[in-house]
This record gives C-alpha cells, sequence and structure tokens, in this order.
C-alpha cells in the first residue's frame, strides 16, 4: 500500500492519504493516535481529516458547489 502526503486544497493544513485494503483512499491527520478501545486493546492509527477540516462538506461528492 501507498500512502503519501500533501497539503489539503481548502484549509492547508498538511494531511495524509492512507490506502485502505479495498485500494481506496482516506484523507488523514499526519499526528499518529494512540486510544484504548473499550474492551481494552490498544490501537494506533491516524484520524480522519475530515472530522476537523471546517471545509469537509465541500468534499462531498453530492455537494452542488
Amino acid at each position: 500500500m501507498k500512502n503519501f502526503r500533501a497539503n489539503c486544497k481548502r484549509c492547508g493544513k498538511p494531511i495524509q492519504f492512507i490506502q485502505k485494503p479495498d485500494g481506496k483512499y482516506h484523507v488523514c491527520e499526519t499526528r499518529r493516535l494512540t486510544i484504548v478501545t473499550p474492551d481494552g486493546k490498544v490501537v494506533s492509527g491516524f484520524e480522519s481529516h475530515f472530522a476537523h477540516c471546517p471545509h469537509a462538506d465541500k468534499f462531498r461528492r453530492n455537494n452542488p458547489e
């Protein structure tokens, strides 16, 4: 899987594209997070950029813009 970094076209924040098992990419923050799940497992990963981008709605496919 190939991952790469860039800057968000709307907010300018550094982002990275993480390739999912289905081959599609998801836009994520660049800082790695470690969380503990409710069943006690420790997992490391990246948070979706769309959770924080003030322009996330403009990237939706059904956006008329």
